[in-house]
């Protein structure tokens, strides 16, 4: 109540004044929130661009190898002679390739692609 005995009523400008205060309030948090989801999201995506570039060298070094040693293999067999010698030198480059390619599977098996940002964050 009031001097003159009637209750007190909040005016525009009152009320307008606490709705702009209020709004300035929940704009703050809002933005707090939202600036650590996406720290979080570009966290997540700077992880996952690292351990995709990881995996990709080291797939990409196997596969680099496995490629050598063909080249290597198919080299050697066309340049060859048709004789024994000549076959188990063959043989030789052929098995030195297949120790290459499981390398390179080995490798990759070992070196998963990461879960893409979609899945994980």
């Amino acid at each position: 109540m009031t001097r003159n005995g009637r209750r007190w009523r909040p005016n525009g400008t009152y009320v307008f004044g606490l709705i702009l205060v209020l709004l300035g309030i929940g704009t703050a948090v809002q933005g707090i929130v939202q600036s650590k989801a996406n720290d979080r999201l570009t966290n997540c995506i700077a992880t996952y661009s690292n351990d995709l570039a990881d995996a990709i060298e080291v797939r990409s070094k196997a596969s680099i190898e496995a490629q050598r040693a063909s080249d290597v293999m198919w080299q050697t067999i066309a340049s060859l002679p048709q004789t024994d010698e000549g076959r188990a030198q063959a043989r030789k480059v052929f098995e030195d390739y297949i120790k290459a390619r499981e390398a390179a599977n080995r490798a990759q098996a070992e070196n998963p692609y990461p879960a893409p940002p979609r899945a994980v964050c």
